[in-house]
């Protein structure tokens, strides 16, 4: 089953939450709407495109209606305790990012819609055409394997972390937005956990081409090591290299819908997420110090480490989605020789224009532009919550000195 295919499980869970509209349904309008009068008014009439097109809409704007309403709701019921303004106004800045960024979510299932399905089916041409014209095995089955365990584990993680903050916070009595805020949380942590699994397939994607023009370099510099299984005659043709750089040309599109469609997505997760982790470490370290209970940090831990794996991981995979980019650049780069028999003429022609397809076309995941997905955005948000903290703090002192 490719691998398109199964992510249609996957999509459907996604779909209850309102964080993937499929454009099967529009596609179908539209190629209703191009036929005779006579055959598009039976279609129409026949078929239930007008009816799911609507429906699909009307579902996602009820949750964001469902949304908008909690976060009022919230407002109003949370007070303001004394001496702990600042500790209020923190946290109404975490549920309010959070809010945004979950119709930023609703709306991009909307409006990218056609991206997010073009993207599918970029993944599903990409396996094609490594299995058909690079004589590549793809391994669906171990990369299948590989997704289904790592789902498992951070959807287990996640669980956990949620069961043991809820309980905690319900004995400390210190629940703030959480009712308000779960469904936006659990709908942020399902789209986190989708773009993770976008991110691991294009990663494999990217280790499957950097095997096989590892394979072509390593027997244009060391012809003497061949292996018995490769087809040499085959490796070293014209064709062969231009289905090199139309397999990357692929990818590097995909990754372009995946800006387009999960931008505003990632930025709005990640911000959140580095204003969510420094208010728990603000609020624990409060409560060591009087304010509040002591054992605020046993409700802090189990909130930001289960989501702080799964950014962790996220950023991992796209720095290795950055570094193949990297290896493929520096493998091409090997090909490059200075020749004249004419027969090699074209050849060397075409590994020049791979050289600087891959200078232009650098793979990199970024949130709308504004940072790049990689292990240095980790010590970014290090660095962001450790001066947020001084801060906050600095702020809390000044206001009881004050009182």
């Amino acid at each position: 089953m490719a691998e398109y295919e199964y992510l249609r499980v996957w999509l459907r869970c996604c779909t209850i939450f309102g964080i993937y509209v499929s454009s099967r349904s529009e596609h179908a309008l539209r190629e209703a709407s191009q036929r005779q009068p006579t055959q598009r008014r039976a279609v129409w009439l026949s078929e239930p495109l007008r009816i799911t097109f609507v429906l699909e809409r009307m579902y996602v704007a009820l949750l964001a209606l469902i949304a908008c309403t909690l976060y009022v709701h919230g407002l109003y019921a949370r007070k303001i305790e004394d001496g702990l303004a600042l500790t209020w106004l923190v946290a109404t800045l975490v549920y309010t990012t959070q809010l945004l960024t979950h119709l930023a979510i609703f709306m991009e299932a909307l409006w990218k819609r056609v991206e997010n399905e073009t993207f599918l089916q970029l993944l599903a041409e990409i396996e094609v055409s490594l299995q058909l014209r690079l004589s590549c095995d793809t391994r669906q089955h171990a990369l299948r394997q590989s997704l289904r365990r790592w789902l498992l584990g951070l959807v287990t993680l996640s669980l956990v972390g949620f069961v043991i903050f809820t309980s905690v916070s319900v004995l400390l009595n210190d629940i703030g937005y959480l009712w308000h805020a779960a469904f936006s949380l659990l709908t942020l942590r399902m789209r986190i956990l989708q773009l993770l699994l976008y991110a691991c397939i294009l990663r494999h994607y990217m280790e499957c081409l950097c095997f096989k023009l590892r394979q072509l370099v390593a027997y244009r510099t060391a012809p003497e090591r061949r292996v018995l299984d490769v087809n040499y005659e085959k490796l070293e043709s014209l064709t062969f290299l231009l289905a090199f750089k139309e397999n990357y040309a692929l990818i590097f599109k995909a990754v372009g819908l995946f800006n387009n469609f999960a931008g505003w997505s990632l930025f709005g997760i990640i911000f959140g997420y580095m204003l969510d982790f420094t208010c728990h470490v603000y609020w624990s370290l409060l409560g060591l110090d009087g304010y509040g209970s002591r054992y605020t940090f046993v409700v802090g831990l189990p909130a930001v480490l289960p989501f702080s794996v799964i950014v962790w991981q996220l950023c991992f995979v796209c720095d290795q989605c950055k570094e193949l980019g990297d290896n493929i650049s520096h493998l091409v780069s090997r090909l490059v020789t200075v020749t004249s028999k004419p027969a090699l003429k074209r050849y060397c022609a075409v590994v020049h224009q791979f050289s600087t397809q891959l200078q232009l076309q650098r793979i990199e995941i970024t949130a709308q532009h504004v940072f790049v997905l990689d292990l240095r955005l980790i010590m970014s948000i290090c660095t962001a919550i450790a001066t947020n903290l001084v801060i906050l703090i600095q702020f809390f002192k000044t206001e009881h000195a004050y009182d």
